[in-house]
């Protein structure tokens, strides 16, 4: 057994933040088309307002990365399933009781 962090059995993904969040939200009814939307002005406003309140030391784009190992241990031992989602064009992997998903 080995204790390296290679994941060298298969090909890596990048996974968005937004994507990653707009999927784990993915419970209960999302449809926002009785919603009232802001006006264009009204998000122009809104950001000015958001961007102000930030600190000196904001950070607009963070780069994220990570490593998870034995994803292929997952499907085999414990009975994961991959999956793709085709909203956010990104592979899942779900447990068996499908409460837990790992983006990858």
């Amino acid at each position: 057994m080995t204790s390296s962090a290679d994941v060298s059995d298969g090909p890596a993904y990048a996974v968005a933040v937004r994507h990653l969040c707009e999927f784990a939200a993915k419970v209960g009814d999302l449809d926002l088309r009785f919603t009232p939307s802001p006006t264009a002005q009204q998000g122009r406003e809104g950001h000015v307002l958001v961007a102000g309140r930030r600190g000196p030391d904001h950070e607009a784009e963070v780069k994220l990365s990570g490593s998870y190992k034995n994803l292929r241990k997952l499907q085999v031992e414990k009975g994961w399933v991959r999956v793709w989602d085709d909203e956010t064009k990104n592979p899942w992997l779900l447990d068996p009781g499908h409460k837990s998903v790992i983006g990858y």
